[in-house]
């Protein structure tokens, strides 16, 4: 199979396919594309286990999850991105198997393809893929609100 073929039949090569397409769903009004690569050397990304997520230009002032408004995220890195991307990888098999519909699929996509981005302009493909291929995101702790919260 052709690598054009792939991206046309894959819906996430499609939709974060980086350089062969630009047809990256439209973000919504808070999930922007993070900043430029250049300004990643000082940002931190900070992502919910729902996909949410914030950029900061200070994350030294940031512990390594941080509760805003009973949401609980965590600064990304190459554990959590596995193991986020361990979860994504269900959407899109239910997707291809036609479990779920596009509109919710492209709710889980368009925010993953801005961390995918994100991601990938930090660590470049080559870290992303041996994260992603590691056995640690099957015993990863994802962050969760402390008891009482």
């Amino acid at each position: 199979m052709s690598l054009a073929s792939t991206v046309e039949t894959n819906p996430v090569a499609s939709a974060c396919a980086d350089p062969l397409s630009d047809s990256l769903p439209t973000p919504g009004p808070e999930r922007e594309v993070p900043g430029p690569p250049d300004a990643r050397a000082t940002t931190a990304l900070f992502v919910a286990t729902d996909l949410r997520w914030w950029e900061s230009d200070e994350p030294e002032i940031y512990a390594r999850d941080v509760e805003v408004d009973g949401v609980m995220y965590r600064k990304l890195d190459l554990a959590y991105y596995a193991w986020l991307w361990s979860r994504v990888r269900i959407v899109i098999a239910a997707y291809g198997a036609h479990r779920i519909e596009r509109p919710a699929f492209d709710q889980i996509i368009t925010p993953w393809c801005a961390i995918y981005r994100w991601a990938l302009d930090t660590w470049h493909r080559e870290a992303l893929d041996a994260a992603q291929h590691g056995k640690g995101s099957r015993i990863y702790t994802p962050p969760r609100a402390a008891a009482g919260s």
